[in-house]
């Protein structure tokens, strides 16, 4: 850290991100990507199809979903300031996602995990599997240049199964690297450089997210210097799973969602989900130039609507 002469108490703020990585950093979930891995290197020769274990998903998630009756809008016209009013305002929305935790996506883990689907299958198969064409193209125009202003405070929480994966993506499609430990993840555990089959179960649902976030911000409090102004956090994602990390009280939390490419979802995250009522709602829908607007109050941050990663890093870089 560089202090200017003369000037010994001035002190810097450091922004520290936080991102989603699928449909927030890439351009299309790539969990179908990676479950291409076992059928190419062929580590379990009697292995499913793929529709088997997707096939399986979806009848424990009709089976099950409707046993859980989830509040909808998940926040109150006012959001939450405090830790406290936070995990009691949001009680029900946590309740859901261990719900769908314990009664869905675990069990889908149960199932990939008693067929081994991952077995066997290296982390040099992996960084090769990455240069493929198919992962050619995946992150989002504006990500690399965001990333490079941002690198060395920077921190991935996803429900993808490969940390190992998500560096070689980033690395490959712009020529930088994330530190393993800067990726939170559902992540397949290793023995020697070698998948086991399971999974850490770590980052699961969005309830798990929070988990990680919170530690990520205990951890950045811990090694701050006295140089610095306390952190800004940001945290950035599109979809369901990040919401409550979005609305949690310590940090400015960024909706990655352009109307024009996902109508459905964006209404129903934005209107439905999260009651915005604002009218710069309608207009940031209606205006293609309308890039990045501000549309939820929580304390001393806020939770921002953004169509691109251009504009993010434009935002963040004036924020003061």
């Amino acid at each position: 850290m560089v202090v200017k002469r003369g000037c010994p108490n001035i002190l810097r703020m450091v922004n520290v991100i936080i991102a989603d990585f699928d449909e927030t950093i890439t351009v299309k979930d790539t969990i179908s990507i990676v479950a291409k891995m076992p059928y190419i290197f062929k580590a379990n020769k009697n292995l499913p199809e793929w529709s088997f274990f997707t096939d399986y998903y979806l009848s424990i998630y009709k089976q099950n979903i409707r046993n859980f009756k989830r509040s909808i809008p998940i926040v109150s016209s006012s959001l939450p300031n405090n830790i406290d009013d936070y995990y009691s305002s949001l009680s029900n929305e946590f309740n859901y996602q261990k719900f769908l935790k314990a009664n869905i996506e675990e069990l889908s883990i149960d199932k990939l995990t008693k067929y081994n689907v991952f077995k066997d299958i290296s982390v040099s198969q992996v960084k090769q599997f990455a240069r493929d064409p198919g992962c050619h193209d995946l992150v989002r125009k504006g990500f690399q240049q965001f990333l490079t202003n941002y690198q060395h405070h920077f921190n991935i929480i996803s429900i993808n199964w490969s940390k190992e994966f998500i560096s070689n993506v980033i690395k490959n499609n712009c020529e930088i690297d994330i530190p393993l430990q800067s990726i939170n993840c559902n992540d397949l555990l290793l023995d020697n450089g070698v998948y086991t089959g399971t999974f850490s179960r770590d980052n699961i649902v969005g309830s798990d997210k929070v988990v990680t976030l919170e530690k990520i911000i205990t951890s950045n409090e811990d090694n701050s210097s006295a140089l610095t102004s306390p952190n800004v956090y940001w945290y950035i994602g599109d979809s369901e799973t990040d919401l409550l990390c979005l609305l949690h009280p310590r940090v400015n939390g960024i909706l990655l969602l352009d109307p024009l490419e996902n109508k459905d979802k964006f209404l129903r995250i934005t209107r439905t989900l999260l009651n915005i009522v604002d009218p710069k709602l309608q207009e940031f829908i209606d205006t293609p130039d309308e890039r990045f607007i501000k549309c939820l109050s929580k304390g001393s941050n806020n939770v921002y609507l953004a169509k691109d990663w251009y504009s993010i890093n434009q935002y963040i870089n004036s924020f003061k």
